[in-house]
């Protein structure tokens, strides 16, 4: 959350941004990064993730 406080972006605003880009939960990325030109990236974590997560 400090994170997203610096970058002036609330906890909502970045689960819009997630779902734009197709993700439907906030579980399913492994890493978000605030680009210089304000843009955000998003890597998803690999399937093999997702699995053992829900096999737990």
């Amino acid at each position: 959350m400090k994170g997203l406080r610096k970058a002036r972006l609330s906890k909502n605003e970045l689960t819009e941004e997630l779902r734009v880009k197709g993700f439907r939960s906030p579980s399913e990325v492994q890493q978000v990064f605030l680009e210089p030109n304000g843009k955000i990236s998003v890597f998803e974590k690999s399937n093999q993730d997702l699995s053992s997560k829900d096999n737990v």
